[in-house]
C-alpha cells in the first residue's frame, strides 16, 4: 500500500485563476503537447505549429547558427519555426484536432515521438511549457531554461527523454518559474547544490521515477515556498539532508524507492504543514521519532519496507486527520495501543510483516473508515476481538500468519463490502459464520488453522453435531448431566489402557533394543505456530537454501536450541511421497555423520522435517565451493 507515482501531485495546464499566471505578462506564449482529455489551453493555434518541431522523430536543428539564435520567418501558418513568434498578438482560432501526421510507424499509441529541438529555446517569452505524456526521446537542450526568462512552468512528465538534467540548472534565470515537473523519463545523472539556486517560487519540485543518483542536494532546502517536493524511484544514496528541515511550507515529501540511509530526524516536526510523507523502501533504520506526532496536519504516512525498529510512538495515534498508515515490512515489536480509536479519519492501516504481539486490540473497531486492515504476518495471539465486526466500510481485512485462536467471530458476517478476508496460518477453530463475506471466501483464506469445520461450500468437514455450545443455561446443565460422567469414563479407561501399554512397551523394548520405529510413530510433533515463532514467520533472513521442492530454514525453539527447518511445497509432484520417505529413512537410520529428526510437521496443506541444525552447512559445500 505505497504512495506510487500517479498519486502524486501532477499539474496540468492551469486556469487562468491559477497563481502560475502572472497579471498583464510581457507576451503569454503557451505550448501543449500531450495526449489525453485534458483541457487544451487557450491557445490552441500554438500546439498545432508546435507539432511540426517535433512530429515524425525529427532531430534537433543543426544549421550552424546560433542555438537561441532566432530562425528565418515562418513560410505557412503550420511551420514550425511559428512557435518562435514572441509577439503579443492573438493567435487566429485553430481547427478542431486531428491526429499528428506522419509515415506508417512513425506515430507512438500514447502520443507524438521524436525529441525537442534546440531552436525551442528560441523561445525567449514563453511562459509554459507542457510537454507532458508523449512519446519524445533523447536529451532536452541544455539551455532551454537560460532563454527563457519568464517561464512559470516546466512539464515535461511521462515521457522517454533521457540524458543529464543540465536543463533545470539553467532554468535559474526563470525568476518566476512555479512548476518544474519531469518525474517518470529516463534522465540520469545528479542533483547538484546549484538547484538550490532556482526561483523562490517554485513551488512544485517533481524529478521522481528516473535514475538520478547519488545524495539530495543540500541546496533544496533554501527552496523556501516549495510545496511538493518527489524524488521517488530514483538511486540517490547518502541520508536525508537536515536542511529540507527549513521548508516550513512543504506539504508533500516523496523521498521512497531509493537507498537512502541513516535515521528520520526529530527535526521533521518543524515541517507542520506536511500532510504527506512517503520515505518506503530506503535503507533507514532506528525508531520513529516521537516527535513526528506533532505534525497535526499529516495525512498520509509511508514509512514502509526499512529497517525501522522499536515501538511504534503513541504520539503517532493522535494524528487524527491521517488517512493512510503503512509502517509494514519493519522489525517494531510491542502492543497495540487503545489509542488507536482517535484515528476517527483513517482509511488505510498496513502494519503487516513486523514482530508485533499481544492482543489485537479492541478499540480497532470503532474505525469506522477503516477500508483496508492488514496485520498478518505479526505475533499476535488471543482471540479475534467480536468490534472487528462493527467495521461496516472494510473491503481487505488479512489476519493471517499469527497465533490466534478461539473461534471466528460470528459478527463478521456482517462485513458486506469485504472483497478479501485472510485468517489463514492462525489456531482457529470451530465453526465457520455464515455470511456474504465467507460466500466469497476460498479455502486458501481459511487453511492451516486447527480445527475448522463447517461451510460446505469451502469443503470444510461438517460440524459435529453434539458440538458442545454454552450459550444458555440449560447448556451447561446438560453439559453437567451428560458430559461429565461420559469423559470420566474415558479418563478411567484412558489411565487403565496407558498403564498396560507402558507394561508392553517396556517388554518389547528389552526383548528388542535394537529395533528403531519410524519417524512418523515416535517423533514429537510441532504445531505449525511454534514453527513460525522459531524462525520469525519463516523469514528470508533465515533461509538457509532452497531445493526442487522445498525451502529449508534457520530456527531457534523454545529452550533455545537450533534447528533446520525443511518446509515442502506441496503444489510440486511428488512432494508428498518425498516428505514420507525421507521421514521413514531418517527416522530409522542411525549414523554420527546424518543429520537427526528432531520433529515432523503434517497436515493436509503443511509439511515439514525438523532437522538438527548444522552450523557448517551441507558436505557438498565443503567439498565443491
Amino acid at each position: 500500500m505505497h504512495l506510487l507515482p500517479s498519486q502524486q501531485q501532477h499539474w496540468t495546464t492551469p486556469p487562468t485563476s491559477h497563481p502560475c499566471w502572472r497579471s498583464k505578462p510581457p507576451a503569454l506564449v503557451v505550448v501543449v503537447l500531450r495526449t489525453g482529455p485534458r483541457t487544451s489551453p487557450s491557445a490552441p493555434g500554438l500546439a498545432s505549429a508546435a507539432a511540426g518541431n517535433i512530429r515524425r522523430g525529427s532531430s534537433p536543428s543543426t544549421s550552424a547558427a546560433s542555438p537561441c539564435k532566432a530562425p528565418s520567418p515562418p513560410t505557412s501558418p503550420t511551420s514550425p519555426s511559428s512557435l518562435l513568434s514572441t509577439s503579443p498578438t492573438t493567435p487566429s482560432p485553430a481547427p478542431s484536432p486531428t491526429p499528428w501526421a506522419g509515415s506508417p510507424g512513425s506515430q507512438s499509441y500514447n502520443g507524438i515521438v521524436g525529441s525537442i529541438p534546440i531552436s525551442l529555446c528560441n523561445a525567449s517569452k514563453m511562459i509554459v511549457l507542457e510537454l507532458s505524456d508523449n512519446s519524445l526521446t533523447g536529451p532536452v537542450p541544455a539551455t532551454l531554461g537560460k532563454s527563457m526568462p519568464f517561464l512559470q512552468g516546466l512539464l515535461m512528465a511521462g515521457n522517454a527523454l533521457s540524458g543529464g538534467l543540465d536543463f533545470i540548472a539553467s532554468s535559474a534565470n526563470c525568476r518566476d518559474l512555479n512548476f518544474l515537473e519531469v518525474m517518470s523519463n529516463q534522465f540520469e545523472g545528479v542533483l547538484p547544490d546549484a538547484y538550490g539556486n532556482l526561483s523562490m517560487n517554485l513551488q512544485y519540485f517533481h524529478v521522481s521515477d528516473n535514475h538520478i543518483s547519488k545524495k539530495i542536494p543540500a541546496g533544496l532546502g533554501n527552496l523556501s515556498r516549495l510545496i511538493s517536493l518527489s524524488l521517488s524511484y530514483n538511486e540517490l544514496r547518502g541520508t536525508i539532508p537536515r536542511t529540507l528541515w527549513r521548508l516550513k511550507k512543504l506539504q508533500m515529501m516523496y523521498l521512497g524507492f531509493n537507498r537512502l540511509t541513516g535515521s528520520i530526524p526529530s527535526d521533521i516536526s518543524l515541517m507542520t504543514n506536511l500532510a504527506t510523507i512517503s520515505f518506503a523502501d530506503n535503507e533507514l533504520s532506528g525508531q520513529i521519532p516521537d516527535s513526528l506526532g506533532n505534525i497535526s496536519r499529516l495525512q498520509n504516512l509511508d514509512l514502509a519496507e526499512k529497517k525501522l525498529s522499536s515501538t511504534i510512538p503513541l504520539s503517532l495515534w493522535s494524528l487524527t486527520g491521517l488517512i493512510q498508515l503503512d509502517l509494514s515490512q519493519n522489525r517494531f515489536e510491542g502492543l497495540l495501543p487503545p489509542q488507536m480509536a482517535k484515528l476517527k479519519a483513517i482509511g488505510n492501516i498496513d502494519l503487516r510483516s513486523n514482530r508485533l504481539l499481544g492482543n489485537i486490540s479492541s478499540a480497532l473497531g470503532e474505525l469506522q473508515t477503516i477500508q483496508y486492515l492488514d496485520l498478518s504476518n505479526n505475533s499476535f495471539h488471543g482471540q479475534i476481538p467480536q468490534q472487528l465486526g462493527r467495521l461496516f466500510n472494510v473491503e481487505y481485512l488479512n489476519l493471517s500468519h499469527n497465533f490466534l485462536s478461539g473461534v471466528i467471530p460470528k459478527s463478521f458476517s456482517n462485513l458486506s463490502y469485504v472483497y478479501s478476508l485472510d485468517l489463514f496460518f492462525n489456531i482457529l477453530e470451530g465453526e465457520i459464520p455464515e455470511g456474504k463475506v465467507f460466500s466469497n471466501v476460498s479455502i486458501t483464506s481459511l487453511m492451516g488453522n486447527r480445527a475448522l469445520c463447517g461451510a460446505p461450500q469451502l469443503k470444510f468437514p461438517p460440524c459435529p453435531a453434539n458440538m458442545i455450545t454454552t450459550s444458555t443455561s440449560s447448556a451447561k446443565l446438560r453439559l453437567i448431566k451428560f458430559v461429565l460422567p461420559s469423559v470420566a469414563s474415558v479418563l478411567v479407561f484412558l489411565a487403565c489402557f496407558s498403564l498396560f501399554v507402558n507394561f508392553f512397551m517396556r517388554k518389547k523394548a528389552k526383548a528388542s533394543s535394537k529395533e528403531e520405529p519410524p519417524c512418523l510413530n515416535y517423533h514429537r510433533r510441532i504445531p505449525y505456530f511454534e514453527l513460525a515463532r522459531a524462525t520469525d514467520n519463516f523469514s528470508e533472513d533465515n533461509l538457509l537454501g532452497r531445493g526442487s521442492i522445498g525451502k529449508v530454514y534457520k530456527g531457534s525453539l523454545d529452550g533455545g536450541l537450533l534447528v533446520a527447518v525443511k518446509v515442502l511445497n506441496l503444489e510440486v509432484e511428488g512432494a508428498s511421497r518425498s516428505f514420507d520417505a525421507e521421514c521413514r529413512t531418517l527416522g530409522q537410520v542411525r549414523h554420527r555423520n546424518l543429520v537427526k529428526i528432531i520433529s515432523t510437521c503434517s497436515n493436509l496443506e503443511f509439511k515439514e522435517l525438523v532437522l538438527e541444525f548444522m552450523s557448517k552447512l551441507s558436505l557438498d559445500k565443503w567439498l565443491y565451493s
